[in-house]
């Protein structure tokens, strides 16, 4: 047992009198730090500004984990053998967060809770576009999907009759084709020209018969 300009430190001994452990205090608090045989950092545990922290490191020295306290609440990261973050779990206004983040860093994956409280799961691509997104809503769930240029080119969900709908869309985000359920509860399909005008129509008649419609623009 030392001491240094910071207060006492204290060193643990395997039998081979090797350092295993050492507690000592920096400027924001007590520090811990934990070593293999090998005389490897593993593990460090210390105060910070907003709380406590630990991290983990691997035998060749590298960070692969961490944990802490900021300002929100707890977080919680996992590297790779580079030492880049490649998941992430932390708290923001609406509730917990899980990120999937690429090797080139950017998240391509958050999963969540949304303003309403409600879950949701969204998708990016590889250079962080929007790709997609599948949530609830107060109608149930619906999963919305963008082209690469962010464009909404369709959408399944929940209508405002409670049965199924897909929406799909064309590259300038003009609505073109819907197929959901009727109001007696039998399916059908509507086409839509660029300008909004419904053009083409399939379905079933009362006798439960299918039936085309076709409509000049």
């Amino acid at each position: 047992m030392a001491a240094d300009e910071d207060g006492g430190i204290m060193a643990i001994y395997d039998n081979a009198g090797n350092s295993v452990a050492g507690i000592a205090v920096d400027e924001d608090g007590g520090v811990m730090q934990i070593y293999n045989k090998a005389r490897k950092l593993t593990v460090t545990i210390n105060a910070h500004s907003y709380g406590g922290a630990m991290a983990i490191y691997n035998n060749a020295g590298n960070i692969v984990a961490g944990m802490a306290a900021d300002e929100n609440g707890g977080v919680m990261e996992i590297y790779n053998n580079a030492e880049k973050p490649v998941a992430a779990i932390n708290t923001h206004t609406n509730g917990g967060l899980l990120s999937v983040i690429n090797k080139a860093g950017i998240p391509v994956t958050v999963m969540g809770a949304s303003e309403n409280g409600q879950g949701a799961l969204v998708i990016y691509n590889k250079v962080g576009r929007f790709a997609a997104k599948l949530q609830d809503t107060d109608k149930g769930g619906i999963l919305s999907i963008k082209n690469k240029a962010g464009i909404p080119v369709a959408a399944i969900g929940t209508g405002i009759n409670g049965h199924g709908t897909l929406n799909i869309f064309n590259t300038a985000g003009k609505f073109v084709a819907t197929m959901d359920v009727s109001a007696d509860g039998d399916g059908k399909l509507t086409i839509t020209n660029k300008k909004g005008i419904t053009v083409a129509g399939i379905g079933v008649d009362k006798d439960g018969n299918g039936t085309l419609e076709m409509r000049k623009k």
